[in-house]
């Protein structure tokens, strides 16, 4: 078991409701919470200052050592103005400057599209397996040579993957944490 790896930082543009109940369980045991509107997100051609706002309140948090999960507010699945690919690049984007600033050893991407935006966002050029702490869904270690990230521990999660206790299993790294 790889341990527990506090701070977490989680980033999820996830849609499902398995994820939204994994949030509001995180919420309850202690997770911050920072939230980017994914219309407004999607609307504007430029979304610096919502990730420089993003960004600074997870990185604050993170340096008071509280465990972080960063969410879109995407629950229009059907929304036309909603990109998958934008909101995945911004989270991905905002997951490597947190890496910088601070010492995380492990991020959860919560979504299957936001997943492969955010790996491509924060410079992932490969990961190898660490430990199957959840089926489908295994911990691994990034590759990004040169980079802040190299090294990290980050969890890829589809968005129907895991129990309401998800992210507490991530955070403490092994698989008894109770609901």
């Amino acid at each position: 078991m790889p341990g527990k790896a506090e701070p977490l930082l989680v980033i999820s543009g996830s849609c499902s409701p398995v994820t939204t109940g994994q949030v509001e369980w995180a919420k309850s045991h202690g997770f911050k919470e920072v939230i980017i509107n994914a219309k407004e997100a999607c609307s504007s051609k430029d979304v610096s200052a919502l990730m420089a706002e993003a960004l600074s309140a997870v990185v604050g948090f993170l340096k008071q050592k509280k465990s972080v999960v960063l969410h879109t507010n995407a629950t229009d699945k059907g929304s036309q103005s909603v990109s998958s690919k934008k909101l995945g690049t911004m989270l991905g984007v905002i997951a490597k400057g947190a890496a910088a600033s601070t010492k995380l050893k492990r991020i959860v991407i919560a979504g299957g599209d936001t997943s492969s935006y955010a790996a491509r966002a924060m410079g992932i050029e490969a990961v190898e397996m660490i430990a199957p702490l959840v089926a489908g869904a295994p911990l691994c270690r990034v590759v990004a040579q040169g980079s802040s990230i190299d090294g990290l521990e980050v969890n890829f999660k589809g968005g129907q993957v895991g129990d309401k206790n998800y992210f507490g299993i991530l955070l403490e790294g092994r698989m008894d944490v109770q609901v």
